[in-house]
């Protein structure tokens, strides 16, 4: 038994013969033909009396290939299409709660624009912690989702690289690579992005170091200072908001735990960030109560939210009540027969004195206070 194989364009009229071939071998390859060009093919078989006729009806095969080599993905630091409403950035002081308003954006494009219509889906797989594995994330980006397959992009949360398979360094350019799929299968590959302009790993910043605290006695405040967070430390990103809590108790802290009771002082809700307008990293807390051990925490925010608390400060005491004056002496003034009532000063004990009040007694022992000398500036110093 023989056969005879012969084929020809869908829009040319003439078959092509190829050749007799024998029951032995029925497989046979095609080769040399246009990409996306579609071909009819038909046979025939002949016996030792004559040929048969043609097959019917005719076969119809499109060529095609799998799809071609994806470019080398771009990856960018991005807003977010929306953020929540519920809450805003500066709202929110707890570290879990904070919302950040950015992610990140890995987008790719087909060497050759006329294969996306042929596309099916992607597969985008992540550099992980051995750098020399590439894994896919679908939880983060899967390729076959129609949005992403639309878009040639995914978005996924730059705390994907912060723990676990995906860990990376901060600083560490974030790298990718993407394939294609249609009907024919998958294609190779892409080179990973090696841009370095391309997005970094960055985090939340690392814990300040603690906060410098000392009575001003003059402003009868305290003032609190510190070191602006610097590279690294910052987590790569612009710190944009210190947050500074305080601890007042009457007698000295030796041990802290999470049974203190720290409270709000500034940078949150409001952000406060003295850095940016070219000011000292310094704040003055006015109000607290007298004879108190007072000391102070601070942490500090970027894009991607709050770093831990620094250590506390070391303790610093607010003014106390004035000290007690002596007995005062009085004397008549020769001249105009007026009373003179004469004392030392106070100790201020941290606090400037801001008046005296001075009270007499009367004939039957009772003390009164005396309108003359309570004025805050009716009093003359020897």
């Amino acid at each position: 038994m023989s056969y005879e194989l012969q084929w020809r364009a869908e829009l040319d009229a003439d078959w092509i013969a190829t050749q007799v071939f024998s029951t032995s071998n029925l497989d046979k390859s095609h080769s040399g033909l246009v990409n996306k060009g579609t071909y009819l093919y038909r046979v025939r078989a002949k016996n030792i009396f004559c040929w048969g006729g043609w097959s019917t009806p005719d076969l119809k095969v499109q060529t095609g290939s799998r799809p071609g080599i994806p470019n080398a993905p771009l990856i960018t630091i991005v807003p977010k299409i929306s953020t929540s409403t519920s809450t805003t950035a500066a709202a929110s002081c707890l570290e879990a709660n904070y919302v950040t308003k950015y992610e990140v954006k890995v987008c790719w494009t087909m060497a050759d624009f006329a294969e996306e219509k042929e596309v099916a889906s992607y597969e985008v797989v992540f550099q992980t912690s051995n750098f020399s594995i590439f894994k896919e994330n679908k939880a983060v980006c899967d390729g076959k989702l129609e949005a992403n397959i639309k878009e040639k992009c995914c978005r996924l949360p730059m705390s994907s690289f912060w723990e676990g398979e995906y860990r990376q360094d901060q600083g560490t350019l974030i790298q990718a690579k993407v394939r294609a799929y249609n009907s024919k299968g998958w294609s190779p590959f892409s080179r990973k992005n090696t841009d370095a302009r391309g997005a970094k790993v960055e985090k939340i910043p690392k814990p300040m170091g603690n906060p410098q605290a000392s009575r001003d006695d003059k402003q009868s405040a305290i003032k609190i200072t510190w070191n602006p967070v610097g590279a690294y430390l910052d987590g790569g990103s612009v710190i944009e908001s210190y947050h500074i809590e305080y601890l007042s108790s009457p007698t000295v802290v030796n041990n802290f735990s999470s049974a203190n009771v720290w409270t709000e002082l500034v940078g949150c809700p409001l952000d406060f960030n003295p850095t940016l307008a070219g000011k000292a990293a310094v704040y003055m807390q006015t109000g607290l109560s007298a004879s108190q051990f007072v000391y102070y925490q601070i942490r500090c925010r970027n894009r991607w939210g709050w770093g831990p608390y620094s250590d506390p400060s070391y303790q610093v005491e607010t003014a106390r009540i004035p000290s007690q004056i002596p007995p005062a002496e009085t004397t008549i003034e020769p001249d105009q027969g007026r009373l003179k009532i004469s004392f030392e000063k106070a100790r201020n004990n941290g606090s400037s004195i801001k008046s005296y009040a001075v009270e007499l007694q009367d004939q039957d022992g009772a003390w009164k206070p005396t309108e003359q000398c309570n004025v805050k500036t009716n009093f003359q110093y020897d």
